[in-house]
């Protein structure tokens, strides 16, 4: 408890301070202490190194690289994924595909099948373009030519059963924010300001001004 305690970056003489008299930040990485001392089978973290330095990230990197128990991360840091994962699991619409290896490794990937899908969609269009247009220009033909164009249809209705799906397309947000009007020169004055807590104050008698 001590080891991962201080690999969070908690010193010695906090270890037994009560959670009641820490930051929400600090409580959060004694929430993580907890649960990595359990050792559970199953470790399901949400964004576990929001509240980190740089330190304790790297520390808590390590320690769930060699994690013994299944870890399940949902993460926006780039390198805990590349430090820590071995699985991706991509969600596109109604499927989930699974990739191993880094997030890195897993973006390289899907890079490559998006290629390959966009492909086989492109190529199945084609050919369900194909077939409609040559059973269209059999019906009200010969009775041989008309059979012939209901085994294409039946041949179309197969292929768009099966339909390939191209990759879904990542949604970009575009944002224009117009020009604010001046303000004037002197944004902020402040005279003889004081700050404390309850005991002796922080800071006292200060004054400044903030222009423009």
């Amino acid at each position: 408890a001590k080891q991962i305690l201080a690999g969070l970056s908690f010193r010695e003489k906090d270890f037994d301070r009560p959670a009641k008299e820490m930051s929400g930040g600090w409580v959060m990485r004694a929430h993580l202490a907890r649960l990595l001392t359990q050792e559970p089978d199953l470790l399901m973290l949400d964004e576990p190194t929001n509240h980190l330095d740089a330190d304790a990230k790297l520390w808590l990197m390590k320690f769930l690289a060699s994690y013994r128990g299944a870890l399940m991360v949902v993460s926006h840091d780039i390198k805990l994924l590349d430090a820590s994962i071995t699985r991706i699991l991509h969600v596109d619409r109604d499927q989930v595909v699974e990739y191993r290896g880094t997030y890195s490794q897993y973006r390289e990937a899907r890079k490559q099948d998006e290629i390959r899908l966009r492909a086989l969609a492109g190529r199945q269009e084609q050919e369900i373009k194909r077939l409609k247009t040559l059973a269209d220009s059999m019906r009200g033909q010969t009775a041989k030519r008309a059979r012939k164009a209901k085994t294409l249809d039946t041949r179309v209705q197969k292929l768009a059963a099966k339909k390939v799906e191209g990759p879904a397309r990542e949604g970009r947000v575009k944002f224009r924010f117009p020009e604010p009007p001046h303000c004037g020169r002197v944004v902020l004055t402040v005279e003889g300001l004081a700050k404390g807590y309850g005991g002796p104050p922080v800071f006292e008698d200060v004054t400044f001004s903030v222009e423009r």
